[in-house]
């Protein structure tokens, strides 16, 4: 191991907890209850996304949760960048009346975004058996997670103003 790196290798416990966080919070937000009858799994965020612009920007805020999870474990910036885009899609499109609705229940963003994350940790597992997360990645993700999060919530509150 190069102890003069600057990255600060992420342990595998805490890779492991957040392993279990992302996989809890995804089914919480997108698949959390079986309709009945249906077949169909729906989440907080769907229910939550029923109430017009501030579910979704609570919506976004709690797929926030998924994107730091990866910030916190070194993700690289366009596969956060990708997941953040991913939130940002479910919540711009959940400002719509019932388009928006109907896509919640369809699109999983968040269950996507943890797939997403786990496809990435498997890589650098079997390409160097650990994961490196460095502080500058870290600092630029969460940059880039709360300039998202702030940009989809100023356009809701622009929207609602406008056609509300």
């Amino acid at each position: 191991m190069d102890t003069t790196s600057r990255d600060v290798l992420a342990p595998l416990d805490a890779v492991q907890a957040s392993r279990r966080r992302l996989q809890r919070m995804s089914r919480l937000l997108d698949e959390a209850v079986r309709v009945p009858g249906l077949g169909w799994r729906i989440g907080v965020d769907s229910v939550v996304g029923l109430v017009p612009v501030v579910g979704d920007i609570v919506g976004l805020a709690l797929s926030g949760f998924v994107v730091y999870e990866g910030v916190k474990i070194g993700a690289p910036r366009p596969l956060l960048l990708k997941m953040t885009g991913f939130a940002a899609l479910d919540a711009l499109v959940g400002l719509v009346p019932l388009l928006g609705d109907v896509f919640d229940f369809a699109f999983k963003a968040n269950r996507i975004n943890a797939r997403l994350l786990e496809d990435y940790l498997q890589e650098q597992e079997r390409r160097h058996g650990i994961v490196v997360a460095g502080p500058g990645q870290r600092r630029a993700g969460i940059v880039v997670l709360v300039l998202a999060m702030a940009a989809v919530g100023g356009l809701a509150i622009w929207a609602a103003r406008h056609f509300l």
